[in-house]
């Protein structure tokens, strides 16, 4: 699902796990924050 080779732009595939994770952690008062990490020297946020 990663694209390093896109500086790690966001893909549908990823948009979706992204999405099944943050909703199944959304009512858990346990988590108090969430990180998301890069493979390689950066990360954009953008679609690819």
């Amino acid at each position: 699902m990663s694209t390093p080779e896109r500086f790690n732009a966001l893909s549908e595939a990823m948009l979706e796990a992204l999405h099944d994770a943050l909703t199944e952690i959304a009512d858990d008062s346990s988590v108090r924050c969430v990180v998301l990490a890069a493979e390689g020297k950066a990360f954009a946020p953008g679609m690819t």
